[in-house]
């Protein structure tokens, strides 16, 4: 059977270790027991251990201040684990564990084993380039470096010079030869025109009205 013992935390003597060498312990504040403990806080049969395997089962024998395992108040008997912290009433604190065995490194392992996995870091997303502004006229342009998982930038370059600018102006309609020297004979025709029915009208007057009177 591998070798046990007590290791006292709290109660009479802090530091002091009790080995578990009998297949029975018997744990109380009376002389007659295997494992004597003087404070008022033990009854005087408090607690038996009882080897088991490869180790012990610890349980309460009606105490008035009850056993405890991890914090829990025995209502039965248990087999103890090494790290185990037992406590008869709330004065008495001692460490169920094996010579040379490091009970806090124990502790802190189990409780590794219940906390939940802490989750990786998610890797940040690529960061876009910037979109490259080409100047006017041509200007050759260095694209910058595209980032990993990203594609590259499309460059577009112009390779002629910018148009120039002109002003606009409305164009003025230019008027046919032809219709010029049309309207200018239509002109003239009316002005003959006019002159000849004032010519015939001066003649009747003149000429056939007298003759009309006589």
């Amino acid at each position: 059977m591998i070798p046990y013992q007590f290791n006292m935390k709290i109660g009479p003597t802090p530091g002091k270790t009790i080995q578990l060498t009998k297949p029975e312990l018997f744990i109380g504040r009376d002389l007659s027991n295997d494992i004597v403990i003087s404070d008022a806080d033990v009854s005087r049969k408090h607690a038996r251990l009882v080897q088991q395997g490869e180790s012990y089962l610890l349980e309460d024998l009606g105490s008035t201040n009850g056993t405890f395992v991890n914090g829990n108040r025995l209502t039965a008997p248990q087999t103890l684990q090494s790290g185990d912290i037992v406590k008869l009433g709330e004065a008495i604190e001692m460490v169920y564990e094996r010579p040379g065995f490091d009970a806090q490194a124990t502790m802190l392992a189990n409780q590794a084993d219940i906390l939940p996995p802490v989750p990786a870091a998610m890797p940040e997303p690529p960061v876009a380039p910037e979109p490259v502004m080409v100047p006017a006229g041509g200007a050759t342009v260095i694209a910058p470096e595209p980032l990993a998982g990203m594609p590259a930038p499309t460059t577009y370059v112009e390779d002629h010079p910018a148009a120039p600018q002109f002003q606009y102006e409305p164009a003025v309609p230019e008027t046919p030869k032809k219709g010029k020297k049309t309207g200018l004979l239509i002109g003239i025709g009316c002005a003959v025109l006019l002159c000849l029915c004032v010519a015939v009208a001066a003649a009747g007057y003149f000429w056939i009205w007298p003759l009309y009177q006589g």
